[in-house]
């Protein structure tokens, strides 16, 4: 995590460990080996990101930082680090990549089975053991924050969600339908 940059698409893995396993001439063929990712997924989407550039606001960089994070794994063993928070410094959002690119959630409701989000983040990170008896996930604390180009002050008041459920080989989507814009009730 030394150099996160944040919304890194290119920081995802992919990993096996075969134990005890010997490669021969004839190993190679046939094989069936699956992989999984040992990072937790955790995805930002809102659905004002429009509303926002209508506004006058266009976000163009966020930034994550997460607590209760590991910063080290041992593949063999599955074992990780003792937790502790990691940040990933302001980069482009994942939309600045390509503005056909959305943030899809899929519901089990069938009234409202795919919903799109516009992205303002996407990191991947490193949590505990999995292999433990009865282990399920994580649960981390994030704080976002949201930039304008050539701005270096975030737009937001750091926004903190706690108690975030994070495993590993799976996404985490954190939604809203207002994160750059919010309903104020004025009183004149």
């Amino acid at each position: 995590y030394e150099t996160g940059a944040a919304n890194d698409i290119y920081r995802d893995a992919w990993c096996t460990v075969l134990k005890d396993y010997k490669v021969t001439d004839k190993s190679i063929e046939g094989e069936n080996i699956t992989l999984t990712r040992p990072l937790a997924q955790i995805n930002v989407g809102t659905k004002d990101y429009q509303l926002a550039v209508n506004a006058g606001v266009k976000v163009t960089g966020s930034s994550m930082t997460v607590t209760n994070v590991a910063t080290q794994l041992n593949m063999f063993t599955g074992e990780t680090s003792e937790p502790e928070s990691v940040t990933f410094a302001r980069s482009l959002i994942p939309y600045c990549f390509d503005p056909a690119t959305t943030l899809t959630v899929h519901y089990d409701d069938p009234d409202n089975a795919s919903v799109e989000y516009d992205y303002l983040g996407l990191n991947y990170i490193l949590v505990s053991n999995v292999n433990e008896p009865g282990y399920d996930k994580d649960i981390v604390t994030v704080e976002l924050d949201f930039y304008e180009d050539g701005n270096n002050a975030p737009i937001n008041d750091h926004i903190v969600v706690e108690n975030v459920p994070v495993r590993r080989n799976f996404r985490t989507n954190l939604i809203a339908n207002d994160v750059l814009t919010q309903e104020f009730e004025f009183t004149v």
